[in-house]
């Protein structure tokens, strides 16, 4: 060992690096410190390598015997000699692997073909995604949160714009939202929803000379526009099935004439849903602003509405 605490060749000119260190642990413990870093004044242990410009890969090297398909581990990082933060490689599939010991195991993984899944306990990535949240969590009750603050002009904090590439004959969709539900084993469940959309909290800010125009819980801002076959649609909302329900009020005052309709279609007379009177009791002198039209069969009717 040289005055500068640097290896050396024990035959080389004092201040010559070592080409390379090999350690032999032989009988030694599992535990045994076979290389040490002082921390410096600075309280940061530092190893330093230097760049070679003829090398193709400079740099620490961690190589794993690919016979050992049990321990994942390259790096661990331990508390008082516990083990707790271990990082490393999968051999059978080139995952990289973050492991948490002892309590959940596999917490993170990366694929080579750049899949990752996250969670207690998981396994290689499935494929079929470029991010999985996966594991089962006891006691939580969010998978994924988004809190802090955005500031700037317009924001979002969540933005889907992904462009979608069908195969052939099949259905695509910018958020596909289908979870299952077990129902626990007594008292009464207020609801299981697969989308719940609750009011925002709004604030104002102290002072502001600001206002606000429309606050809106869930807001559409129009059908798309796309060419369709024949008997097909552009819908701003489109129920397949159901029972829809509406516990607050429908508000078409903002309809203007000729811009929109409420159409109500059935198949006869006998199965109409919405039924009309033909007096004219309620007649007003002023023009309505719009009209709801409903169909019966080929038959119309139009009844006028005042904003």
């Amino acid at each position: 060992m040289s005055t500068n605490n640097f290896i050396q060749k024990a035959t080389s000119t004092p201040g010559t690096f070592v080409d390379s260190l090999i350690f032999e642990p032989g009988t030694l413990g599992t535990n045994t410190v076979l290389l040490q870093v002082p921390v410096g004044a600075s309280g940061v242990a530092t190893i330093y390598v230097e760049g070679i410009v003829s090398a193709s890969h400079p740099g620490i090297r961690l190589d794993k015997d690919d016979s050992d398909k049990a321990h994942t581990q390259l790096l661990k990082w331990s508390i008082d000699d516990e083990v707790r933060w271990g990082v490393g490689m999968d051999t059978s599939n080139i995952d990289f692997v973050s492991v948490f010991e002892p309590a959940h195991g596999d917490i993170f993984r990366f694929s080579p073909g750049g899949h990752a899944i996250l969670g207690p306990g998981v396994s290689s990535p499935t494929g079929d995604a470029t991010l999985e949240l996966s594991g089962t969590m006891d006691g939580q009750n969010r998978q994924l949160a988004l809190r802090g603050e955005l500031k700037g002009g317009e924001v979002e904090a969540l933005q889907v714009s992904t462009r979608l590439f069908p195969s052939n004959g099949n259905a695509a969709f910018g958020v596909l939202i289908q979870p299952s539900f077990q129902e626990g084993t007594s008292s009464q469940h207020p609801r299981f929803s697969s989308l719940e959309v609750r009011p925002p909290s709004i604030s104002l800010g102290s002072p502001t000379t600001a206002t606000l125009f429309d606050a809106v819980s869930l807001y559409i801002s129009g059908a798309p526009s796309a060419t369709v076959d024949s008997g097909g649609g552009n819908y701003a909302i489109y129920v397949g099935g159901g029972t829809s329900r509406f516990d607050g009020m429908i508000d078409l005052s903002h309809i203007s004439a000729g811009s929109a309709e409420l159409k109500v279609t059935a198949t006869n007379d006998s199965t109409r849903v919405v039924s009309w009177a033909t007096t004219e009791t309620f007649k007003v002198s002023a023009p309505p602003a719009g009209y709801i039209k409903i169909t019966v069969g080929s038959d119309s009717r139009f009844i006028p509405f005042w904003a």
